[in-house]
């Protein structure tokens, strides 16, 4: 691990990204990706130490990120968050390994 933990946020509103990276600035470092594709390429260059990623957005959301995840880098630990309240996908992320 880093001395100073790297987090990358997965979100495709900018402003969610803005906000959280401004909160967990100060105590981590932050980067950001606008969608799993992108997510991904980040991943496969230098890694994190967590990742937060919305649930719900266009073309692959956080079910097949955190799928991803799973296969490629089973160590690095994710939470997943959503403004969609659905019970079945929170139990689907948990059995895949997001924190409860």
């Amino acid at each position: 691990m880093r001395e100073t933990p790297l987090i990358l946020v997965v979100d495709d509103d900018p402003g969610i990204l803005d906000l959280v990276q401004e909160i967990l600035s100060p105590s981590y470092q932050v980067i950001t990706a606008n969608s799993v594709k992108e997510a991904q390429k980040h991943l496969q260059g230098q890694g994190c130490d967590l990742v937060l990623t919305d649930m719900v957005m266009p073309e692959a959301g956080g079910m097949e990120l955190l799928k991803y995840l799973r296969l490629h880098h089973l160590d690095i630990p994710v939470i997943v968050f959503t403004g969609y309240a659905n019970f079945q996908d929170a139990v689907n992320a948990v059995k895949l390994g997001a924190f409860d």
